[in-house]
């Protein structure tokens, strides 16, 4: 039966100080593998949208059982957050890892997290973040999952600074079609290691991941907006303006003298300082408050118009740009 390889953080042997060097864990009770059921899928943006064959394993037990030969092969799947078509398969089999969702171990004093691969980006900064620890690589969205950033190895708005989510991954558990467990980092399997991040999915089901998080001094990032009339000075402001974080808007609508104008936003992990000073009642790892406002997923084509955009693109010009540092 196969071993899960990723070590326990604590039954690490008490003399090394390797991260590999933890006893293995014990293998999930294997339970009889669900049959496929049909659904419907798609990426983000909705193409393609497809009927396809999902399997749904409950724990990691069950996944040797279900990685088998089948037409149009089997593809691991997540949260389904691509931009593209990457995580759908037409006509084969999608196994899906939504039911993998456990933290399993965190070590506050090192910043070392071990969780399911289907564990998502949210669930691990409501859990660290308050706490002074941070995901080095955050995208664009915090809904997905772990194995899936993996597997695109995706870029966050600090890749000047940290590169992409490969760097905060320290080994991950990953079951080949052989039915084999895998440990896999820079040491060891390093082949393999290096075919899976970034290998959408190819190289077999990743089941579990240890991840080195970064120490913050809170919760808050301290944010600076600024305006640019045109490319010139959009180029500029990006070479100017270094922090850890940074993200341009452009307004792709201009023209003329105003082509490549957009708003530049950088940003850094506030000090205690910095959020006292922005508001004495902020604790430092205090949890921000959430915005609860809901949008129609889809919109009337009759609002998605040249002249609808030109007036979005105004609007979020002149809101975005008045912002002073915060």
């Amino acid at each position: 039966r196969p071993q899960p390889l990723l070590p326990s953080l604590y039954h690490r042997h008490p003399h090394s100080q390797s991260p590999l060097s933890y006893l293995l864990q014990e293998t999930p009770k294997l339970i009889s593998p669900p049959a496929p059921r049909m659904e419907t899928l798609s990426p983000w943006a909705l193409r393609p949208t497809i009927k396809a064959g999902v399997l749904h394993p409950i724990n990691t037990g069950q996944i040797p059982a279900l990685i088998r030969p089948s037409p149009g092969g089997l593809l691991p799947t997540g949260a389904l957050r691509s931009y593209g078509d990457a995580c759908v398969n037409r006509g084969g089999l999608h196994l899906s890892t939504n039911a993998l969702t456990q933290i399993l171990e965190f070590d506050p004093t090192t910043g070392v997290l071990v969780c399911d691969s289907g564990v998502t980006l949210r669930t691990i900064l409501d859990r660290t973040a308050t706490s002074g620890w941070f995901l080095p690589v955050v995208p664009g969205t915090m809904l997905s999952s772990i194995g899936g950033a993996i597997s695109c190895d995706v870029h966050g708005k600090s890749h000047h600074v940290h590169g992409s989510f490969s760097a905060c991954v320290s080994h991950f558990d990953l079951i080949t079609a052989n039915g084999e467990t895998h440990l896999c980092s820079r040491e060891h399997n390093t082949e393999l290691f290096w075919a899976t991040i970034g290998g959408l999915g190819q190289t077999g089901v990743i089941t579990r991941a240890a991840l080195q998080l970064v120490p913050v001094s809170s919760s808050y990032i301290s944010m600076q907006h600024a305006k640019t009339k045109d490319l010139q000075q959009t180029l500029e402001l990006c070479l100017s303006l270094e922090d850890d974080f940074s993200v341009c808007w452009v307004d792709s609508l201009a023209r003329g003298k105003h082509l490549g104008k957009g708003v530049l936003m950088v940003g850094h992990h506030a000090s205690a300082q910095e959020v006292t000073e922005l508001s004495p009642r902020l604790e430092p790892f205090s949890a921000p408050r959430e915005l609860h406002l809901t949008l129609p997923f889809f919109i009337p084509s009759a609002f998605t118009g040249k002249w609808t955009w030109r007036a979005f693109n105004a609007a979020y010009y002149a809101f975005e740009g008045r912002h002073p540092p915060h």
